[in-house]
């Protein structure tokens, strides 16, 4: 079965190391403005199942997040999805991510790398985010790329 993302990896739900990602669906529809929405989805999503006969902690479990089925969260696409079809929509995959705090990060920095809120063609309508520092076991993927950048 071949994917409707872009750039989405086929072996997606095995890689132990993709967390989520983040992704750019453009309207492409003939008669409408162009516009677009950028957002985040996590690849899988962690249960907690009952414990084993005899064991007190909960299982964790990690299962399919339906990200081929997944369209976005903007009510306004949607609205627009079902006005002119499915079929005139393309989801693109911007970043592949191995953790949370890289999914937020990303995800941020796209929306303000393409300006999000000023831009009448984008279907987002706020930047919500909360993020720290970054995260140790992931801090030298990011030295070598930021280390350069002083105010």
């Amino acid at each position: 079965m071949s994917s409707r993302w872009i750039n989405l990896p086929d072996n997606y739900l095995d890689d132990e190391l993709l967390f989520g990602i983040v992704y750019i669906i453009k309207n492409n529809h003939p008669d409408s403005i162009k516009k677009y929405y950028i957002g985040q989805k996590q690849a899988k999503k962690k249960i907690r199942r009952p414990p084993l006969k005899g064991k007190k902690a909960k299982r964790i479990c990690y299962v399919d997040n339906n990200l081929e089925e997944y369209w976005g969260s903007s009510s306004e696409l949607h609205d627009d999805m079902e006005k002119y079809g499915e079929q005139y929509f393309t989801k693109e995959v911007l970043h592949c991510c191995c953790c949370k705090w890289e999914l937020n990060y990303m995800e941020t920095m796209e929306q303000f790398k393409y300006n999000v809120l000023l831009d009448e063609t984008c279907y987002n309508g706020i930047i919500n985010v909360r993020i720290g520092n970054v995260p140790k076991a992931v801090q030298t993927k990011y030295d070598k790329d930021y280390t350069s950048i002083r105010f």
